[in-house]
């Protein structure tokens, strides 16, 4: 309930501080991601396979009265997750979900055109959503899922809440077309700290998406 109450702030902040530019513009953009979780476990480096996803969501742009910087808030759903085994007869992965929020500083180019090349970065903060690991059994691929149980305790999967960085580049048409691409990478240990062990685990993602600024 916390950890909610804490989203939910952080939310109505980064969004209540993009509202006070009165040239702020508000926009909708969706997209593809390639996801993966790597660190340490039982001892070995993993790296495991790419997972690929969509993700949809909000964007507000907020230009500062002067320069060429804009604080950039959004909020996304996002699939991230990782293959963990792809052998022969079976494949497993995890299908995780997310509301992401990123508050990203960027830095606009304007050019003379009207369009606008941009880049920047800025924290990110994630909270769970339903998610499953799957099983897939060859041939047939028949599927086996459970529910992933987020929580910091031994008999939990992964811990809930996801935090990390956000770097991020695009164009942005005169109409108010955008395109964007990201990297995302986690700084938290998404391993249960219940679990008593030294494993550590971290999301990274990259996505692409595209969108639109309404005037």
């Amino acid at each position: 309930m916390k950890k909610s109450i804490v989203f939910l702030f952080a939310i109505i902040t980064c969004f209540s501080v993009a509202a006070q530019t009165s040239k702020a513009k508000v926009g909708l953009v969706a997209g593809a991601t390639i996801s993966n979780m790597n660190g340490n476990v039982t001892g070995v480096d993993v790296d495991y396979k790419s997972y690929a996803g969509y993700t949809f969501g909000m964007v507000v742009d907020a230009p500062f009265k002067k320069g060429h910087f804009s604080f950039q808030p959004g909020l996304h759903y996002t699939q991230k997750g990782a293959t963990t085994l792809d052998v022969k007869n079976q494949e497993d992965y995890y299908a995780l979900r997310y509301a992401d929020l990123v508050a990203n500083l960027v830095y606009n180019t304007h050019g003379d055109k009207g369009g606008n090349f941009y880049f920047g970065a800025g924290p990110q903060l994630g909270a769970n959503l339903p998610s499953k690991k799957v099983t897939v059994f060859k041939p047939g691929d028949t599927k086996s899922e459970s529910n992933v149980i987020f929580g910091d305790d031994v008999a939990s999967d992964f811990r809930g809440i996801d935090f990390g960085a956000n770097i991020i580049a695009g164009y942005t048409m005169k109409c108010g077309v955008t395109f964007a691409a990201n990297y995302n990478f986690g700084v938290r240990n998404l391993i249960p700290s219940g679990k008593n062990n030294d494993d550590k685990l971290r999301n990274s993602q990259i996505g692409i998406r595209v969108g639109y600024f309404f005037k």
